[in-house]
């Protein structure tokens, strides 16, 4: 009995201790789930690969649908599994570039080619009018709606201070917002509160769209990999590290690859102003600084310095006291005055007291400059004569005051120490803001005394501290910290025009990941004709890309283009069809062409309907005098691919 009691005990026993392990093992292999999907949780938000992301392969193969019964319908024998990679890539040129590249859609939507396209990719100025397209979500297939947008609506003020008292209280509020909301309101004569990341879900009925700009610090230090930014619906990120987080993140508080905190996305309004933020750079104080470095004293005093962009001074809370204003006509007269944010500011030079007189030279421009911007983007939003009469005034005193500096400063330059530089300097500031706060007392109570004093109160402050295109950087700290360490050693990005690098987005669109056949390049660029092409080339070289062959012959027309040329791609090259807007077929010469660049200026903001409506006019008849030649390649890259 005892032997059988004990023998029934240590059955128990055994039975016990294997359940007992069962139990452990379970729960350590529960645990170890648990850590591997919060490990997976915490990465999944950013992407390390050369491929396209899951979420566009789907859409892309949807859109290949609607592009083989394009392509059946157009004669071209196609099949499933040679549906030519399409992209249309539209340059940048503000205004001009947003105006002209609808006029190049509208027509290929009219020509039944613009179903034919699987990607459009957009840069600077062409993005404006790709951030107001991809509002529709059938845009492609109405573009008399889409153009009509630019000829007959307009932003009522209101939304406008909204937008910048909600975003001049969070993070990183800059003067990419007060670009992005002007432009928006000025130019595209629309708010557009919508977030890129809404588009994930959309179907395939217009072609992929890609918005491109450059990080600012890689693009100074000349780290090629690391320059490049992508935007895409799905996600954004630096095209050539195959380094992405979610769309809907960006912005959003990561380090060490794991996200920390989730901030909400931007929206177009921002973004818009983010991708054509060409001002932010100094080379483009250029137009505006040339009769000034001819001062003597000035170009050659201790030029060789370095302009220290992080030198920034406390700030003044005026944003925030505007904000806070009472919506109603009574808030012009109780917000700061403009001199008066000027006098609580630190000197606009004085700020870098080490820096040279160029740099002082600069430091006072950059406050003519943006006064200018914002006159000319405030015309677009108003159309009362009286208001738009005011504003012409107040430019031509701006132009005036400038002139009246400059020969002042004739003397001062060449005499005065560095010191007195900086200081006489700090004045001329101080007396061109005073120009503003006189012409703005003066006006009646209205709108337009409102908004004049609105914008002043946020804009002057975030002209000292010059800072653009600031977000939270997703890539801080983050483990493959090998390569570009300006990437991962800095806790912000400063994204910014990637026109200043290259003006046609062809980064995103070579090599393996979107493997392109074609290429449809209207170039609205303002600078020399064909630079964009050998910028691409030149870059693609760099990085071992295949771009098709330029013909150095043809580089020679660059003065008096023709209004297309063809670059035929070979193996794994793409075919690139590159047309000028300005060309032989409408400028009799090379000296017109020129006087049409300079009559649809880049900086030129605003155009009138009259000039509207010429660019689109303009971009049509190149598209459409080019149709055949547009039929020809796309039947070409359908055949290529089937050949693969």
């Amino acid at each position: 009995m005892i032997k059988r009691c004990n023998m029934k005990t240590g059955k128990r026993f055994s039975i016990s201790l294997i359940w007992f392990w069962i139990v452990i093992l379970v729960a350590l292999a529960s645990a170890e789930d648990d850590m591997e999907g919060q490990t997976a949780a915490s990465e999944k938000s950013i992407r390390h690969s050369q491929s396209v992301c899951d979420g566009e392969q789907e859409y892309v193969e949807k859109r290949k649908q609607i592009i083989l019964e394009s392509l059946n319908s157009l004669g071209i024998n196609c099949s499933a599994d040679s549906v030519p990679h399409i992209a249309l890539l539209a340059s940048g040129g503000g205004q001009r570039a947003a105006v002209g590249v609808m006029g190049s859609l509208y027509q290929m939507e009219k020509d039944d080619l613009l179903d034919s396209v699987l990607y459009l990719g957009g840069i600077s100025g062409s993005t404006w009018s790709m951030s107001s397209l991809y509002s529709d979500p059938k845009w492609s297939v109405d573009m008399d709606r889409a153009v009509s947008k630019l000829m007959n609506t307009e932003v009522d003020l209101e939304e406008v201070h909204a937008w910048l008292a909600n975003r001049s209280k969070e993070e990183h509020f800059s003067l990419t917002d007060i670009w992005g909301v002007l432009t928006s309101a000025a130019v595209m004569k629309q708010m557009d509160l919508r977030r890129l990341s809404e588009e994930a879900s959309r179907n395939a009925t217009n072609p992929y769209p890609i918005y491109c700009a450059i990080e600012k610090v890689c693009f100074s230090q000349g780290h090629t990999e690391g320059k490049w930014f992508e935007f895409s619906p799905h996600e954004a990120g630096f095209t050539e590290l195959g380094l992405f987080v979610e769309t809907s993140l960006l912005g959003s508080k990561f380090q060490s690859g794991e996200l920390l905190e989730e901030k909400p996305e931007m929206d177009m309004v921002k973004l818009q102003g983010l991708l054509s933020s060409a001002l932010a750079e100094g080379e483009t104080n250029k137009e505006y600084i040339s009769h000034w470095l001819q001062l003597p004293g000035v170009e050659n005093t201790t030029a060789s310095q370095p302009d220290d962009e992080n030198t920034t001074a406390s700030l003044p809370d005026v944003v925030d006291a505007a904000a806070s204003q009472p919506d109603d006509e009574n808030t012009a007269a109780s917000l700061p005055s403009v001199v008066d944010v000027a006098a609580s500011l630190p000197s606009v030079v004085g700020v870098a007291a080490s820096l040279p007189s160029v740099a002082a030279v600069k430091e006072y421009l950059r406050v003519y400059k943006a006064l200018g911007k914002v006159v000319a983007l405030t015309r677009g939003i108003f159309k009362d004569p009286s208001a738009l009469s005011d504003l012409d005034k107040l430019q031509k005193l701006l132009e005036d005051a400038d002139i009246i500096h400059h020969n002042e400063s004739t003397g001062q330059a060449e005499s005065n120490s560095l010191e007195e530089k900086q200081s006489y300097f700090q004045q001329l500031s101080q007396r061109l803001v005073g120009v503003v706060d006189t012409w703005s007392q003066s006006l009646p109570e209205g709108s337009l005394k409102r908004h004049v004093s609105v914008l002043t109160a946020q804009v002057l402050p975030l002209i000292v501290k010059w800072e653009w295109g600031t977000l939270n950087n997703f890539l801080y700290q983050y483990q493959n910290s090998s390569d570009s360490p300006c990437i991962y050693t800095t806790e912000n990005l400063h994204l910014e025009d990637a026109g200043l690098l290259m003006n046609v987005p062809y980064p995103s669109f070579l090599g393996d990941k979107r493997d392109i056949d074609l290429i449809i390049a209207p170039d609205y660029s303002a600078g020399e004709i064909f630079e964009t092409l050998t910028l691409a080339r030149d870059y693609a070289a760099e990085l071992k890309k295949p771009f098709p062959k330029i013909d150095e012959k043809i580089l020679e027309e660059r003065e008096w283009p023709k209004d297309c040329y063809v670059f035929e791609g070979k193996d794994k090259e793409p075919t690139i069809v590159y047309l000028p807007l300005f060309n032989r077929d409408n400028c009799k010469d090379a000296e017109e062409v020129k006087e049409k660049m300079s009559e649809f200026s880049t900086f030129q903001l605003s155009f009138s309907q009259e000039n509207i409506e010429f660019l689109l006019e303009t971009a049509k008849e190149n598209m459409k005098r080019n149709k055949e030649t547009l039929l020809r390649e796309i039947n070409k890259a359908a055949l290529r691919r089937c050949e693969r």
